[in-house]
């Protein structure tokens, strides 16, 4: 059974530690968000947002943040949200 809770407060807490620019706490908790439920698109998402927004090289970031694009594109084909999120996503990159 998927931990709903746990993902939620996990993943309430990645988004404030990556709005206060705390990247390695964000990430900590998005990867324990992911861990609790890899099938919610928001975390995967925005897990894909966050390795693609680093200050890393961008070929760093293309492949930290493929796995969940890929994710993305063969798992949320239908996520309503997706094609926005996959136009932001190529911005970053």
């Amino acid at each position: 059974a998927v931990n709903r809770p746990a993902r939620a407060i996990d993943y309430a807490r990645a988004e404030a530690y990556a709005n206060q620019g705390d990247r390695p706490k964000a990430e900590e908790y998005y990867l324990r968000s992911y861990g609790a439920d890899p099938s919610y698109f928001w975390v995967v998402a925005d897990l894909a947002m966050f390795y693609a927004s680093s200050d890393e090289p961008p070929e760093v970031r293309r492949r930290r943040s493929a796995p969940y694009l890929n994710q993305l594109k063969s798992e949320f084909k239908d996520e309503k949200a997706l094609p926005g999120y996959l136009t932001r996503l190529a911005r970053r990159e």
